[in-house]
């Protein structure tokens, strides 16, 4: 892009950014240029031409991964194999009898590699997608009986023996296969039914309830802000929980960072065995269903019948970009989303005047930015084209504001899994759970993707909101989180929270990336929040009044007041005045360094300790040692060191942070999380319980951080043999998850179902 940036004369440069000329005028020109221009012709043929792409079907590129595949299942390289195999099945096409037999054998071979690594269902799911391509492989209907007979389905292995027995042509084959069947017959009459299995705690049914898709549960109106415009307001009381809103999205996109391992369609985790696309080499997809919705296709599967095209105008959102053209993966995501938008409002005949009623800001942003959305626009322009009868330069005027509304107006789609949750639960038992970090469970949000809702996406920003979004695949459901009043707006956060950023900072997050100024109760005034964010002891040794960190007042207050501040801050117990400045300039230039080092939930530590500065480094580089000394192979061998050097590390913090600081809560947390790898988890609980009860005055009671914190410590607790402790918090667990993700939150945690499960057994027996 910036070689077409360099290539527009000046004098267009200027009129874009001035913002002077009208949209429609300046788009006219940019897209003159573009049709005369060398630079910009090559760019789009880049873009455009799948044969000058990385993104197109290439049998030659599949053989090659087939290769590498095989060398590194030769060498038991198992999750490398999976890899190259999973990347060939991306590049091979099935246009021809050839590609679909070289796709089949990629299967087999990805079978094959599932199967060593003990992921049977995965492994007999590829064999039969080898079996739909190549109904005579004998190989895929092997590997595939193998796999069943490991399942112990042992009649569907003897079918599948069968299958292979009557194509194998050879009389030392057909022996082999029809002693294999003899065995699979004797081990079939020998099974019976495990008396444990009424015993068995069962697994939690994800079918048992899917949301409902709908734009609206409860009436709601728009309100108007100056600063905000539109939003959304509740026509009624509500209680906390009270579901508002479910809706399925407008248009929705993965982002570039997930795209290897999340679906493109239903933004899931990808399972073992993604599918690829069936005509370009970018997406991967859980399943066939969710590969066939995304282009707008389906089949009947159970009849073997083949692809078609639905009638459905609204499906189909990667059709448009596929064919191995590469700009759907270049582009950044907003145009691409904005383009999804675009072609679905050519399919409803016209650009939905609901999206037209979004803000977009365009007249407030920097002329860098609107050169780059009309740069965007006349390169979508020319993608486009075939899809819209339209002149380049008016559908581009159209995009520049669109994609502007995309960028204002999109919301992130949260994942929420846990990193340990692969874990089953249902195989631990207290107390002897073992305590090593594995078993601690913890709520772990990931952006995958974004996406505009009608509704959803016109609700207000709060630094301190009344409403928490969670999302069921592309589902989004919003719930009230506090008691709101009728005529009140609801207001949902769109990142920067209190109680996780300053005033300043958030303030500043909010004017660059939505263009207004907040005034919502939380910015008004410095709440208790934003002292304990980072809260100093007081340098009175007898005092235990907050100084409050390096952070910068309110702009309601004096710009005396605010210089004053900068520099030092006075005890809100005896008054003492204290010097922070070296504190607030080393927070400015370490605050992206400590989160590249993955150490941001220390950082502050070295900020903190305003009275020994040099004595705050070796605080925090101690850290970080040890959490880089946790992650080696040779940690199990320095624990006891490691331990004692943690708890002394504490104490340091514990002498710099006030006793109600977020950021010792966040140290408590990681010696307690030191301390389960130790093999402590008796006492790591007073460690967690203390982190609870500086985040309840921090945020509340009933905030989903603190939540969190409580499965930490019930996870702890359940290790320890402390049942009675461990239910105690898994019931407040589950009061706050229902606020916030409704009743049937369990589909999204079922590792939460699991270990209740586990705790009332283990309840029953210590009280027995």
């Amino acid at each position: 892009m910036e070689g077409v940036k360099a290539s527009l004369p000046q004098t267009l440069v200027r009129e874009i950014e001035s913002g002077l000329s009208s949209v429609e005028s300046t788009c006219t020109a940019l897209a003159s240029h573009f049709s005369h221009n060398h630079v910009c012709f090559q760019l789009l043929q880049q873009l455009i031409e799948p044969g000058m792409t990385s993104c197109a079907k290439d049998r030659q590129t599949a053989l090659d991964c087939k290769g590498e595949g095989n060398a590194a299942f030769g060498r038991a390289s198992f999750k490398h194999a999976l890899d190259c195999y999973t990347k060939g099945l991306r590049f091979i096409s099935l246009d021809t009898q050839v590609d679909a037999s070289h796709a089949a054998t990629l299967l087999v071979n990805r079978a094959a590699t599932l199967h060593r690594l003990e992921l049977l269902d995965a492994a007999v799911q590829d064999c039969t997608r080898a079996i739909e391509l190549q109904p005579d492989y004998a190989k895929a209907w092997y590997r595939r009986g193998r796999i069943q007979a490991d399942l112990r389905n042992y009649e569907n292995a003897i079918d599948d023996m069968k299958k292979v027995f009557s194509l194998e042509s050879s009389v030392g084959g057909q022996k082999q296969v029809k002693q294999e069947m003899a065995d699979l017959e004797i081990l079939m009459s020998e099974m019976t039914v495990m008396d444990e299995a009424s015993h068995m705690i069962p697994a939690v049914d994800s079918r048992k309830w899917e949301p409902r898709v709908m734009e609206s549960v409860m009436d709601t109106s728009s309100t108007w802000t100056p600063e905000k415009q539109w939003g959304l307001s509740t026509e009624q009381n509500l209680e906390p929980g009270s579901l508002i809103l479910q809706e399925a999205p407008y248009a929705a996109i993965i982002l570039k960072a997930c795209r290897n391992s999340h679906c493109h369609y239903c933004f899931g985790q990808l399972p073992a065995n993604p599918m690829p696309c069936n005509t370009c080499a970018i997406p991967l997809y859980c399943t066939e269903a969710c590969r066939d919705k995304a282009l707008g296709c389906g089949s009947d599967r159970a009849t073997g019948g083949s692809l078609h095209l639905q009638n459905d105008i609204l499906s189909g959102e990667h059709k448009h970009e596929c064919g191995g053209a590469s700009w759907s993966a270049v582009l950044p995501t907003d145009a691409v989303l904005a383009a999804r938008i675009f072609v679905r409002s050519q399919a409803l005949g016209h650009l939905d005047n609901q999206l037209d009623g979004f803000c977009h800001h365009y007249e407030n942003l920097s002329g860098m930015d609107k050169l780059e959305l009309h740069v965007l626009a006349v390169v979508m322009a020319n993608v486009l084209k075939c899809n819209s009868g339209e002149a380049t330069d008016n559908v581009a005027a159209k995009l520049v504001l669109l994609i502007a509304r995309v960028r204002a107006n999109a919301m992130a789609i949260v994942s929420i899994s846990s990193p340990d949750a692969a874990v089953p639960m249902t195989e631990l038992s207290a107390p002897d759970v073992g305590s090593s970090t594995s078993t601690l469970l913890s709520i772990e949000q990931v952006k995958v993707a974004q996406a505009v809702y009608v509704k959803a996406s016109r609700m207000n920003h709060a630094c301190d909101p009344n409403v928490h979004v969670s999302f069921q695949s592309r589902c989004l459901s919003a719930r009230t989180i506090k008691s709101v009043l009728a005529g009140a707006p609801l207001e949902i956060s769109y990142g920067p929270q209190l109680g996780e950023m300053f005033y300043e900072d958030r303030q500043a997050w909010l004017r660059e990336r939505y263009c207004f100024t907040c005034t919502c109760s939380a910015c008004k005034h410095i709440t208790h929040s934003d002292l304990l964010l980072i809260a100093l002891h007081c340098s009175k040794a007898s005092c235990e009044g907050v100084v409050p960190g390096p952070a910068v007042s309110p702009a309601t207050e004096s710009e005396a007041f605010q210089r004053t501040w900068q520099k030092q801050a006075q005890c809100l117990g005896c008054g003492t005045l204290v010097d922070v400045a070296t504190a607030s300039i080393a927070a400015k230039q370490s605050m992206k360094e400590l989160e590249r080092s993955d150490s941001s939930p220390l950082f502050w530590v070295l900020v903190g300790n305003f009275r020994s500065y040099k004595r705050c480094l070796w605080v925090f580089s101690g850290v970080c040692r040890i959490k880089s000394e946790l992650s080696s192979p040779s940690a199990g061998k320095n624990l006891k060191v490691m331990v004692a050097a943690v708890l002394h590390l504490l104490g340091c913090c514990r002498d710099v942070l006030h006793s109600s600081s977020k950021q010792l809560a966040r140290v408590e947390d990681f010696v307690a999380q030191v301390l389960c790898s130790a093999d402590q988890p008796q006492d790591a609980i007073s460690h967690c319980q203390t982190s609870i009860q500086i985040l309840e005055q921090v945020y509340s009671q009933d905030h989903i951080a603190v939540a969190n914190e409580r499965l930490k410590l019930t996870s702890i607790a359940h290790a320890a043999g402390d049942t009675k402790c461990a239910l105690l918090n898994l019931g407040i667990v589950d009061r706050i998850m229902r606020i916030h993700y409704g009743p049937h939150y369990s589909v999204m945690f079922p590792y939460i179902a699991s270990l209740q499960q586990v705790l009332d057994k283990s309840g029953s027996f210590v009280k027995n």
